[in-house]
């Protein structure tokens, strides 16, 4: 057994001389660990290539041409939807003459896979997994992210390397921090969490008060579209997973496209009511906003019976049309002087335009967007 180590050693070290020699790609990126500003992604320092032709091992991969390798070129990478796998390559060095201790975030917490392989100095290879096919309980860090924790000796030069395979859009936020420093502006983010959701909370009860008071079936629409919403950006930010399924990875996927399109139903139905859209007198714009009712609630449906990959892209496209169709409408009726379509417009107009947005950066990458979309996932 110990000489079958060193023999693996060995192998592994001669791997890593041939990624160093002229076939490793020209472009590769070391990043000193101590200069690094948390608040920035680390996409523009990585390098992927698509894997095709196979499932590929780490050894394979150490060997993969130059020409395979492409920059990312963005803070935040973003694939867009693929059935393939990709792997994604990083270096860092630590010139510190002590030990220092890392985090590296993976932001985007609806990833199914993710394998992680540390490449040290010295040929050894650390491997974990991640994704949110894996029980909450199984994580090495108990967090709504993607954690990974890195040790970097002194002068040290740590390569890593991510195999991502998805049925969600491939989407790499990457960071690294220090470990105190992460967990105090984590804080931060679980009391912004904890005001938007109490601010819900409240919302929903006070709504729920006055519709039994007066009766006016508005306030039960508007209650039930802003108790989807929080719900959706739960389970979208990782909270829902951890605190409240964290044992059902199934479910975990399935609820988003449930939860997204339960806004998209009950969106339709209290801006129809809202607006006073009738049947009778504007028949097109009842029409076509009920249609994208009844497609969102059967994908609603479907979602217990197909597989996620198949439901995700027709709910993101009814969102989409949905938020378009909404907001055409409002300034529409504000333009043929609706009071209400007034009030509808400037109240809803940044929810709106915050979803198509989305949509269009799930559908396919929209670089210039991509900030738009992180405080959902924040």
């Amino acid at each position: 057994m110990y000489l079958y180590k060193n023999k693996m050693k060995i192998i592994t070290f001669l791997l890593l001389l041939v990624a160093s020699s002229p076939s490793w790609p020209a472009d590769r990126v070391t990043t000193d660990i101590n200069a690094i500003n948390t608040t920035n992604d680390l996409g523009h320092k990585t390098l992927y290539f698509e894997e095709l032709g196979g499932e590929k091992t780490i050894n394979q991969v150490l060997l993969t041409k130059k020409k395979l390798w492409k920059e990312s070129g963005d803070r935040q990478i973003n694939l867009g939807y693929s059935d393939s796998a990709f792997w994604f390559q990083l270096a860092f060095i630590n010139t510190s003459p002590l030990q220092n201790k890392r985090l590296l975030k993976i932001g985007y917490d609806v990833l199914d896979k993710i394998d992680i392989y540390t490449v040290r100095n010295n040929g050894d290879i650390e491997h974990s997994v991640l994704g949110d096919k894996l029980k909450f309980e199984q994580r090495f860090i108990q967090h709504r992210h993607f954690l990974v924790p890195i040790t970097f000796n002194t002068n040290e030069i740590v390569d890593l390397y991510l195999r991502v395979k998805t049925t969600s859009s491939i989407q790499l936020p990457l960071s690294l921090w220090e470990v105190n420093k992460f967990y105090q502006e984590d804080q931060l983010r679980l009391i912004f969490h904890g005001v938007y959701f109490g601010i819900v909370l409240v919302m929903v009860i006070y709504n729920l008060f006055v519709y039994f008071a007066v009766s006016e079936k508005t306030y039960l629409y508007y209650v039930a579209c802003i108790s989807f919403m929080a719900m959706f950006i739960a389970t979208l930010n990782g909270l829902a997973f951890q605190f409240l399924w964290p044992n059902s990875t199934w479910w975990n996927d399935q609820s988003i496209i449930f939860f997204l399109n339960g806004m998209i139903v009950f969106s339709i139905i209290f801006s129809i009511d809202f607006l006073s859209i009738h049947y009778l007198s504007q028949k097109r714009s009842y029409f076509f906003l009920t249609l994208l009712a009844l497609v969102s609630a059967v994908l609603m449906a479907l979602c217990f019976v197909i597989p996620y990959e198949w439901v995700i892209k027709p709910t993101l496209v009814t969102a989409m049309t949905t938020c378009i169709a909404l907001l055409c409408l409002g300034l529409f009726r504000w333009y043929k002087g609706a009071t209400s379509a007034r009030y509808f417009t400037i109240a809803w107009i940044s929810l709106l335009l915050g979803g198509i947005v989305l949509a269009l950066n799930e559908v396919r990458p929209v670089k210039a967007l991509n900030l738009a979309t992180s405080p959902i996932t924040y």
